[in-house]
């Protein structure tokens, strides 16, 4: 068994989750379905069964910040960002949801909008440092911006690079400590954070975690295949009624049992 496979859950665990929220579901059934299939690299499925979840209690906190962050990994920052402006309806005062809001309207290029939320998280956690690095940013790049005969130009810090290495943006990164290794050559602590961040990004995106990721079900390990993603089967239009809910998890579960076997298969 490998190091991914201790972390991963069982076929069992995924069964059992998927028998309980058919049985009776609650919004606490549907938040651990949607984590085992995250848990396991089935991260299309796990939107899918969160945003189920989030039809069926659109009260329930935890579930619809759990969709609006599997929307922002997925690259749907403007859906993301209307859940998380539900998310906040619930709650305005939670951290995390401010400061995922935060560096969504950052990607969108809504300054003005981060600033005012980042203002607001810093408000509730003072102590934020990635929230503080960002808002001085974002500031100096206004004050730049609004100053007669002063060319705009990014701030560059090793902490701004590493907030966009946590976002997922390793291009952003390397742009920013190429810009700091320009002005300071012979610093080697950044000239070797560049070179780790270069070769990150030369990888296939299956085998880049960033940090705080659970490792993914489908990435080769060392010595290891690699495994193809799988995806539910597509069916033909036709003039059925559209599937039912149990229908569609079934056949959720159906597809990750079948990526698993292939899985094992290769691995034998």
């Amino acid at each position: 068994m490998t190091g991914n496979e201790t972390q991963q859950p069982s076929m069992k665990q995924v069964a059992q989750a998927v028998a309980a929220v058919l049985r009776e579901p609650d919004a606490d059934l549907w938040l651990r379905l949607s984590a085992l299939f995250e848990q396991a690299g089935c991260r299309d499925e796990a939107l899918e069964v969160a945003r189920i979840g989030m039809g069926q209690f659109p009260r329930d906190f935890a579930l619809a910040l759990a969709g609006a962050r599997l929307l922002a990994e997925n690259q749907d920052a403007q859906e993301a960002l209307e859940a998380l402006e539900h998310c906040l309806n619930l709650d305005e005062r939670n951290a995390e949801a401010l400061w995922l809001t935060a560096t969504l309207q950052q990607r969108l290029g809504q300054a003005t909008k981060a600033r005012a939320t980042l203002e607001r998280l810093l408000a509730i956690v003072p102590e934020h440092e990635a929230a503080r690095e960002m808002l001085r940013t974002l500031q100096a790049e206004a004050s730049a911006a609004a100053t007669p005969g002063v060319p705009k130009r990014p701030i560059t810090t090793p902490t701004l690079a590493e907030i966009y290495v946590k976002q997922g943006y390793l291009s952003k990164a390397i742009e920013v400590y190429q810009e700091i290794l320009r002005e300071d050559p012979d610093n080697a602590l950044i000239r070797r954070r560049l070179g780790e961040l270069q070769e990150a990004a030369a990888l296939p995106a299956a085998e880049i975690s960033g940090p705080g990721e659970q490792p993914s079900a489908v990435a080769a390990s060392s010595g290891e295949a690699a495994v193809e993603t799988f995806a539910p089967p597509v069916v033909e239009p036709s003039r059925a009624a559209p599937p039912s809910m149990e229908e569609r998890l079934l056949s959720t579960l159906e597809s990750w049992l079948s990526a698993i076997h292939h899985r094992r298969a290769h691995v034998r």
